[in-house]
């Protein structure tokens, strides 16, 4: 990560978009649209041709194909930015005692000001790369999945407990979402 990511992270609360994220992540968009144009296609079939069956199996798909849309979306969005947590005193050291506390794997500390490490691989995820920036009294933090285009709810799970630790190894804390 260059310099001016990390400033434009700190003041906009997300990652830049680059053109690896539409072969990464983004292109997984690309089966619910699909799935939403063929069942509109059906439907408007259905109504041309009078086909009570097919109006009503493709209603029934038009909506399945938008809600898998929203899904998608809403985590490919939540994947892309930061969330703020106050944590007031916290140090380097604080965040890596709670990295290795917590299990994750090669956390690694880089000198522009920010912290990388990855999680295990599970039967829900293949596993995420999780990234800490800590200013003044705050940290950003940024779960985003390694190798498959979204996860279900394993990187909430991993942030809310190294959070946890985090809390729980410094003195004073409030949260901000």
């Amino acid at each position: 990560m260059k310099k001016k990511d990390l400033e434009r992270i700190k003041i906009k609360k997300r990652w830049p978009i680059r053109f690896s994220d539409f072969y990464k992540h983004y292109f997984f968009i690309i089966f619910p649209l699909g799935m939403f144009y063929v069942s509109f296609a059906a439907l408007y079939s259905g109504i041309r041709n009078d086909v009570p069956d097919l109006k009503l199996a493709s209603t029934g798909f038009i909506i399945i194909s938008l809600g898998l849309l929203y899904f998608i979306v809403r985590r490919l969005i939540q994947n892309h930015t930061f969330k703020k947590y106050i944590i007031d005193g916290v140090t380097i050291e604080d965040i890596k005692d709670a990295l290795k506390k917590t299990g994750f794997n090669n956390p690694k500390y880089y000198k522009r000001g920010y912290l990388q490490c990855t999680t295990n691989i599970s039967a829900f995820s293949w596993g995420e790369v999780i990234t800490i920036i800590p200013v003044q009294n705050y940290v950003l933090i940024n779960s985003r999945p390694n190798g498959q285009p979204i996860t279900i709810f394993k990187d909430k799970m991993n942030i809310k407990r190294f959070i946890t630790e985090l809390r729980n190894s410094t003195t004073n804390t409030t949260y901000s979402a």
